[in-house]
C-alpha cells in the first residue's frame, strides 16, 4: 500500500482548517458577515468582500493547478453565492488531497514554480497564506463599509 508522504495529511488538514476553523478563517468570516446579512460588494470590483471571497477560490484553483502540472478551471465558472464559493473551495482542497494521494515521495521533494521556485511546503504556505489573508479582508472591508455608514 502507498504510504503517504508526511508532509502531505498536514498539509491538506492546514488548508481545511484555514477555511473551516470556528475563528479567524473564511468560516467565521461568514458566519460573521455573510450569514448576519451584511454588505458584500460586487463580486467583479476588486477590494470588495464578495470580490476577496471570490477570490480566494480562483486563486486556490490556480495554486492547485500549479501543483498539479494542470491548467485551472476558467473563473467565468466559479458560482457568485457565498456558500458556493465555500464549498467549492473544500472540494477543491479534497480533489488536491485525493491527487497527492496518488504521488510518490519524490513529488514532494521536486521545486513548484509560481513566480519563482518552491518547495512544496513553501507552497502550501502560499496557499494557507492566500486563503487567510483574503478571509481576513472580508472581515475588514465589511466592518470599514458597516463604518461608513
Amino acid at each position: 500500500m502507498h504510504q503517504p508522504h508526511p508532509n502531505h495529511p498536514p498539509a491538506i488538514t492546514l488548508l481545511r482548517h484555514a477555511v473551516t476553523l470556528p475563528w479567524e478563517s473564511l468560516d467565521q468570516a461568514l458566519k460573521q458577515h455573510v450569514d448576519a446579512g451584511a454588505i458584500l460588494g460586487d463580486a467583479t470590483t476588486p477590494g470588495t468582500a464578495h470580490w476577496h471571497l471570490r477570490h480566494i477560490t480562483e486563486i486556490f484553483q490556480l495554486h492547485s493547478a500549479t501543483l498539479r502540472g494542470t491548467t485551472p478551471p476558467s473563473p467565468d465558472a466559479l458560482p457568485t453565492d457565498p456558500r458556493a464559493l465555500r464549498d467549492l473551495l473544500l472540494a477543491d482542497i479534497n480533489t488536491l488531497d485525493a491527487w497527492l494521494t496518488q504521488q510518490d515521495h519524490a513529488f514532494f521533494d521536486r521545486p513548484v514554480i509560481y513566480g519563482r521556485s518552491h518547495s512544496f511546503l513553501e507552497m502550501v504556505s502560499v496557499m494557507l497564506q492566500h486563503i487567510t489573508w483574503h478571509a481576513a479582508a472580508v472581515h475588514y472591508w465589511v466592518c470599514w463599509r458597516r463604518d461608513q455608514a
